[in-house]
């Protein structure tokens, strides 16, 4: 199976679905070669993964930065493939993070800061805004938390497991509970 792609064809597309598109070609060529496991490496340029670095958010990991295009595009396609009805007027405008990422905010915003207390502490608060207007606040109790540790990881795997399916629209994460809203 071979892929051809002009760079006229390029051109007309966002840089985002660029980049989706040689990641979606390399995982392709890949399941060709290789029998299905559960994970794969997938060799990418320096300068690709360095885009990537620039589109992360604090704590991501580089799968959680692909996964995010992903949905974007798909939220994007969808959105383009559809006739503008009110429907899908409403669908997108009532649930914008159905089909984005999970909008989440650290107190404190500094990533190396946040990591810093919650390893001096051992817990934070974690508050989540759910679809219904209410709210959820939880203490996440981070005992076993080292400084090899992922906070996002801990997190989506844990409070955020799930979120869509949960009715989580948000979440905030602080140090100091006061803080939260």
């Amino acid at each position: 199976m071979s892929y051809i792609v002009s760079v006229e064809n390029i051109i007309n597309i966002d840089y985002m679905v660029a980049i989706i598109f040689i990641i979606a070609i390399m995982v392709t060529l890949n399941n060709e070669i290789e029998d299905i496991t559960m994970n794969k490496i997938i060799e990418i340029s320096q300068s690709l993964y360095e885009c990537l670095g620039k589109l992360a958010q604090p704590f991501e990991t580089p799968e959680e930065v692909i996964t995010r295009l992903i949905d974007f595009y798909e939220a994007k396609e969808e959105e383009s493939s559809e006739s503008e009805t009110i429907s899908t007027k409403i669908r997108f405008s009532n649930s914008v993070n159905t089909y984005n990422k999970l909008n989440i905010r650290f107190i404190p915003e500094d990533p190396l800061r946040f990591k810093k207390l919650l390893l001096e502490e051992k817990k934070a608060w974690v508050l989540l805004h759910m679809n219904d207007g209410t709210k959820h606040l939880h203490e996440w109790n981070a005992l076993r938390f080292t400084e090899h540790s992922d906070v996002l990881g801990n997190l989506r795997s844990g409070y955020l497991r799930n979120w869509r399916d949960k009715g989580i629209v948000s979440a905030e994460i602080a140090i100091d509970k006061s803080e939260l809203n």
